[in-house]
């Protein structure tokens, strides 16, 4: 990563392309910025599909002073989400880079097996999926939930999974703020040549070049959607009798090339 010393906007043809200078007189290119949202009083330009999401007042939101909430109700049963905001990639995009903010409320009940959050889709056939997912489900102690991105469906399996091959002490709390960074690449023509790459609060703790986002017939086939789908588990009970929420704040897409 480049150590900023500050950041300067161009903006020009209705979007804006971000530069960081790092000190050296070289400005280097990170992408356009395509989708910004803080949510102060709307979703926009995210669009919602139920009445499981809202926008809430938080005096610790990292930008502005509201939210996106997802609401568990007691009884939420395991496999299901509570709404779906997604946002579609108008463009032909093989390079993308997603930045978000979460948090899990007090006392959060986390499904053991998953606690998805962000689908990347590519094409219409495949999700990549960024969970939660508790320690115990890939050898772990059970005890520390981790961030774990998985292939959903689609043409490729659900073998996919990619865990954590840098840094692997970085655990999820509830009621704590975590700003995830998203570096994706598509693969080209078939070949496992797709770069993926993750940061949590700036500390990069993902880095594959070996990801197959794509193959077959939807060989090159470019990211298409990104939705914030909070589905609550795998399989398994429905949740204990208490009501939880899942938080959403300041959310930047940037489109490549990126140097």
């Amino acid at each position: 990563m480049i150590s900023a010393f500050f950041i300067c906007s161009c903006k020009g043809n209705g979007a804006e392309e971000e530069v960081i200078d790092d000190g050296s007189g070289e400005v280097e290119e990170v992408g356009t910025l395509i989708v910004e949202a803080s949510f102060e009083g709307t979703m926009f330009p995210f669009t919602h599909e139920h009445d499981g999401a809202d926008i809430y007042a938080d005096q610790t939101a990292p930008d502005g002073s509201h939210v996106l909430r997802f609401t568990y109700p007691p009884g939420h049963p395991s496999g299901y989400s509570t709404d779906l905001a997604w946002v579609c990639l108008e463009q032909s995009l093989t390079e993308v880079k997603v930045e978000y903010c979460f948090k899990y409320s007090n006392n959060f009940f986390f499904h053991p097996v998953a606690n998805k959050q962000l689908y990347v889709v590519v094409g219409e056939h495949t999700d990549f999926v960024l969970s939660t997912v508790d320690t115990l489900s890939i050898g772990g102690t059970g005890i520390n939930p981790i961030m774990q991105i998985g292939c959903q469906d689609g043409n490729i399996g659900i073998a996919e999974l990619k865990n954590p091959n840098m840094v692997h002490n970085i655990v999820i709390r509830s009621n704590s703020w975590y700003k995830v960074t998203l570096y994706f690449k598509l693969n080209k023509d078939g070949r496992r040549d797709g770069v993926l790459k993750l940061w949590i609060n700036d500390t990069q703790i993902m880095d594959y070049s070996d990801v197959l986002f794509n193959s077959g017939i939807d060989a090159n086939t470019p990211f298409s959607c990104l939705k914030f789908d909070p589905v609550w588990g795998g399989v398994g009970g429905p949740k204990p009798n208490a009501t939880d929420y899942f938080y959403i704040d300041a959310v930047k897409i940037w489109a490549g090339p990126f140097n």
